[in-house]
């Protein structure tokens, strides 16, 4: 981390605070500790933060959070993918839904709101499950808690429809979250799905403040996408656009607007 931050030198007191009682260490102090960049909020957290406070404008999200790590904890059991699978019957026309059973191994992390968009699209991509699944499959299950809540999530309309909804919010949010983490230089082929290793991965000054224009842009252009029956579209998309401007409102000031010059 050399030549990263341009922070106080704050190793005197961490070295102080690791001694041990009765032996003092002591250590020079000096000007800075990292004396050639800018310290900033990181774009993983202002995403994430963002993330989190625009799902929990919506009435719902705290049910449909519930529905979703009861789905994770149910299919993250190879058993059980096995068994759900059994109900979907092996024909060509039904072979996509079969491939999604198998498929849905992801789990959503405490506080790593980007595991949220793999969990919406395993969950997205089982719509037709309604018609197949069975709860009775699991009626000597020590897990009824987490069987009743997929059952029920299976079978709530609105289940459905809030998924597709946070997936298009959560789609433009992930696609920022991996363009902050990347380069100017590397783009192309991480759009590939390379993995890319790069010395400036993540230094995205320069372009962050135009890039927040942009997001907001595809937020609102997603609301085509979103099923009617869901108003809170509008709202979350002002609040996503409002909290994304506010946290990153010191790129417009010194000196950090001088890097959009660059």
């Amino acid at each position: 981390e050399s030549f990263i931050c341009d922070m106080p030198d704050i190793l005197p007191e961490i070295v102080a605070a690791l001694s041990l009682k009765g032996q003092v260490m002591s250590c020079p102090r000096q000007t800075f500790l990292f004396p050639r960049a800018l310290a900033m909020p990181g774009a993983q957290h202002v995403i994430d933060n963002t993330t989190k406070a625009t799902a929990n404008t919506c009435s719902w999200f705290p049910l449909l959070m519930t529905e979703l790590k009861a789905f994770s904890a149910l299919f993250r059991v190879y058993d059980h993918r096995v068994t759900i699978r059994a109900c979907v019957p092996d024909t060509a026309e039904h072979e996509g839904l079969r491939v999604a059973i198998m498929a849905y191994t992801v789990t959503f992390a405490k506080w790593r709101w980007g595991t949220l968009h793999g969990c919406l699209k395993c969950a997205r991509s089982l719509t037709c499950l309604e018609q197949f699944w069975n709860k009775a499959l699991f009626k000597n299950s020590r897990e009824q808690g987490i069987v009743n809540t997929v059952d029920s999530a299976i079978r709530r309309k609105h289940f459905w429809i809030e998924v597709d909804f946070l997936y298009e919010l959560e789609s433009v949010f992930n696609a920022f979250r991996m363009w902050a983490s990347g380069c100017a230089c590397h783009d192309l082929q991480r759009s590939r799905g390379e993995t890319v290793k790069c010395p400036i991965q993540g230094c995205r000054l320069p372009e962050l403040y135009g890039k927040v224009s942009s997001v907001v842009r595809e937020l609102t252009k997603n609301a085509e996408r979103v099923s009617p029956d869901l108003h809170c579209y509008v709202e979350a998309v002002a609040y996503a656009a409002g909290m994304l401007n506010a946290k990153l409102a010191f790129l417009g000031s010194l000196p950090y607007s001088l890097a959009r010059a660059r």
